[in-house]
């Protein structure tokens, strides 16, 4: 089983390769910010009903059934991201990787 500091690590590297998705698309597209993030969360939404319509077809050994609460946990958890407040200096900020 995967311990907190591994769903850390993976955490910030979700993150940072998001980020860079983001960066990328506006450069490259001159699209505005919330238009691409608004594709960026369309696109997560596609991954979730790809997943689960394969694991309600049966196709994953792992046991996950898809329910319609999934939806609204990924919601809140959009939701509470985008609503934390930003960290006022380096001291306030949470660390990422270890040195």
């Amino acid at each position: 089983m995967a311990n907190h500091n591994d769903h850390q690590s993976v955490r910030a590297e979700i993150d940072h390769r998001l980020m860079m998705t983001f960066s990328w698309t506006l450069d490259a597209s001159g699209l505005p910010p919330m238009t691409v993030m608004r594709m960026m969360a369309s696109a997560l939404g596609a991954i979730y009903r790809q997943s689960a319509n394969s694991h309600l077809a049966q196709q994953c050994p792992c046991g996950w059934q898809p329910v319609f609460q999934d939806i609204e946990a990924l919601q809140s958890e959009m939701e509470m991201a985008a609503r934390q407040r930003l960290a006022d200096s380096l001291r306030d900020m949470p660390a990422v990787g270890r040195a």
